[in-house]
């Protein structure tokens, strides 16, 4: 079947849809080139350009979209195209947005390769029927926080990896360096493995230590920095919706705090946010998160809460791998480069055999004067699992062997002596949270 004809028969039946509309005809109409109807195709939507007199709005546009989408499914459906339609009316430029019947992936293979230092790719967006590569730079103010969401299957994950790997392949470890939160080690680890690397965490504890160090850093003369951070957080709502109230609390003054003042000190959040709620992306996070980049979105609030009060595009979104980027007062079809997990591990190889690793980051986890380091902890931990009983009691002799466990990882030669007593507390706080079961602070 040659969809092209059914794209152009679809225009004419919108025009001739708007001239006949009862009780009074409306005042828009499908564009023209020459004596056909315009359209544009893109590799996953296709566009109807609307003209729209001056002094006119898309409101009426917008109030009969059911209609739109009964004229274009009737008209699939005499094809054997059953699929549901839904429609995305979108403003500037002013048009009306379907999926194709045969929507193409763009693969990763296929991105610009002519990047710049602290530019991520988000994908390609198409303006017009132009389309151009979507970019941002996390030097300026407007675009160096990222906030990304939408519905279970939209893709959000991809996009991530591709933001990330993107910003990695176009900047040396000593000019930007990253930094992965993924409560429950799955969906950022490979990455953990980038020589531009300095913290991977998996754990809240961890977490609340990393974006603590942070913040720390928010000190001093502003925009001196050397290197950029940028803090990538699998799913935000796993550090604001813990059920604990104090944590949540903490969790959200802290990524608050580092939006509003992280980008002076060289540092850039990017966080993302599977079926987020207000609750779980506060409002005083999110309106310092510049770019919003929305996939598809269950609800028309879900699509808000990402993009902004009042814009609800994403909500008629259909296909996976498709954004609606809004930054610097613009918002852009946009469509990710499909990142499959050969490329993703080959990519990684290839950086980090191109690149020497940066310093990792050395995280204090505790409370008071106890603070210790993860892998001090964790090693403490493995020497515990082997003193404990069935029945989950400890046996005696393991105060000594945890003890220099934990000196081995801080890199100290004595326990006893001056030493003694910190390290009698040491052993305090990592047998408590042992025998608690969680070691997730």
């Amino acid at each position: 079947m040659d969809y092209n004809k059914l794209y152009a028969q679809e225009a004419q039946l919108l025009d001739r849809f708007f001239v006949n509309k009862k009780p009074k005809s409306l005042p828009y109409s499908v564009e023209r080139f020459g004596a056909t109807r315009l359209v544009r195709v893109n590799p996953k939507y296709v566009c109807y350009p609307i003209d729209v007199p001056l002094g006119v709005s898309l409101a009426d546009l917008k109030r009969i979209q059911a209609d739109i989408e009964r004229i274009i499914f009737n008209n699939r459906s005499k094809h054997g195209i059953t699929d549901e339609v839904k429609v995305l009316i979108q403003e500037q430029p002013s048009q009306i947005v379907v999926a194709r019947v045969d929507p193409l992936t763009l693969t990763y293979a296929s991105r610009p390769r002519d990047g710049k230092p602290r530019f991520v790719l988000l994908g390609k967006s198409f303006v017009g029927g132009k389309s151009q590569p979507e970019v941002i730079n996390l030097n300026h103010p407007d675009t160096c926080h990222v906030l990304v969401g939408g519905k279970t299957g939209c893709g959000k994950s991809r996009m991530l990896y591709q933001m990330i790997l993107s910003a990695c392949e176009h900047s040396e470890p000593t000019d930007l360096q990253i930094a992965l939160v993924d409560i429950g080690g799955k969906a950022l680890s490979a990455f953990s493995k980038l020589p531009h690397c300095a913290a991977y965490v998996t754990e809240l504890a961890e977490t609340k230590a990393l974006l603590a160090h942070f913040e720390k850093q928010l000190v001093g003369a502003q925009d001196t920095y050397t290197t950029r951070t940028m803090i990538v957080i699998d799913e935000a709502p796993a550090l604001t919706s813990t059920g604990d109230k104090e944590t949540d609390t903490e969790f959200a003054r802290l990524l608050k705090v580092l939006a509003e003042r992280g980008r002076a000190y060289g540092i850039s959040l990017v966080l993302g946010a599977q079926n987020p709620t207000d609750s779980s992306v506060p409002v005083e996070v999110r309106r310092n998160l510049g770019v919003r980049v929305a996939g598809m979105c269950s609800e028309s609030a879900m699509s808000e809460i990402i993009l902004d009060k009042g814009n609800r595009e994403a909500a008629d979104l259909t296909l996976q791998g498709t954004f609606i980027v809004r930054h610097s007062g613009q918002s852009r079809l946009t469509f990710s480069y499909y990142l499959t997990d050969d490329e993703m591990i080959n990519e990684i190889a290839r950086l980090k055999s191109e690149y020497d690793p940066c310093t990792q980051i050395d995280l204090l986890v505790g409370d008071g004067d106890v603070m210790l380091p993860q892998v001090a902890i964790n090693a403490a931990v493995d020497v515990l699992k082997q003193y404990t009983n069935d029945d989950g009691t400890l046996e005696t002799g393991y105060v000594m062997p945890t003890k220099r466990a934990i000196a081995d990882a801080l890199g100290r030669k004595s326990i006893t002596g001056n030493a003694a007593d910190k390290f009698d507390r040491f052993l305090d706080f990592v047998v408590s949270i042992y025998k608690s079961g969680n070691l997730v602070l």
